[in-house]
């Protein structure tokens, strides 16, 4: 029985009280790791090969970083997918995600560690390299991947997944 108030009483209530909520919450990050990735996922067991993994990957789209809440290091602007998702079996190596622009794009990346841990990174101290995150003990489970652009635009670029250390790999990826 519902009361007095019927139905409309019951779920008013409840909507004000989600309305409430999402008025306290105040801005969410925008990107939707449950999405499906642009590029699809796939299934990497350390040790890989061929390492380096080279994808060409859209890079840009419609969200600011800044206006996120995302950790303060996170500039630039991605699509609310991701661009890949990593199914990773760690071992004893490192994971690291590059990306490498052939003309003067200013790129981004973005990170979604399997334990919900976002990391970014602009500018890579790598030669050769435009950005890059490296996680020497990479956990095993999924990594979302976003490759931004530091300027609202759009362009395809290299993305690559290796195991070595940046900076000595010389194979020209």
């Amino acid at each position: 029985m519902l009361g007095p108030r019927g139905a409309a009483g019951v779920f008013g209530g409840a909507i004000a009280a989600v309305v409430a909520l999402m008025t306290v919450a105040g801005p969410a990050a925008a990107q939707n790791h449950n999405a499906y990735p642009v590029l699809g996922n796939i299934d990497l067991v350390t040790g890989f090969t061929p390492d380096p993994r080279v994808f060409q990957a859209p890079a840009g789209g419609a969200i600011d970083l800044e206006k996120t809440q995302l950790p303060s290091d996170c500039v630039g602007f991605v699509s609310n997918e991701p661009t890949l998702q990593v199914h990773y079996q760690a071992g004893t190596y490192p994971l690291i995600f590059a990306t490498r622009p052939e003309d003067d794009l200013d790129t981004v990346l973005l990170v979604r560690t399997p334990d919900g841990q976002w990391l970014c990174n602009d500018d890579s101290e790598a030669e050769g390299v435009e950005a890059d995150v490296t996680i020497l003990r990479p956990a095993s489970g999924y990594y979302d991947v976003w490759v931004g652009t530091y300027l609202p635009r759009g362009a395809m670029v290299p993305l690559m997944l290796t195991e070595e250390v940046l900076g000595y790999y010389e194979s020209g990826w």
